[in-house]
């Protein structure tokens, strides 16, 4: 049930929610344990998932490019005579 829980707050947060928000949503009465379970499970803070989140999406925008695996790009030929990279 925990594990649910997490993934929905996951979910939520990357809806740009707000913590405290989530927190209630997902069932938890606490912030602080709420938060503390997250990051036990996940391995950084709400507001740090949260926050590195936004930063792949905006970075995604930005350069798409860099997303794109180097297989898909090797397989419709998009590296031939081009500067395409790969983000590692």
């Amino acid at each position: 049930m925990t594990r649910v829980r997490i993934e929905n707050a996951k979910n939520l947060l990357r809806q740009d929610f707000s913590i405290s928000d989530t927190c209630f949503k997902v069932g938890f009465d606490s912030i602080s344990s709420f938060s503390g379970l997250f990051r036990k499970i996940e391995g950084k803070t709400p507001s740090e998932y949260q926050r590195l989140y936004q930063l792949r999406q905006e970075n995604i925008k930005n350069k798409p490019e860099n997303f794109i695996p180097n297989c898909f790009a090797e397989q419709n030929g998009w590296l031939k005579n081009s500067n395409f990279r790969e983000v590692i």
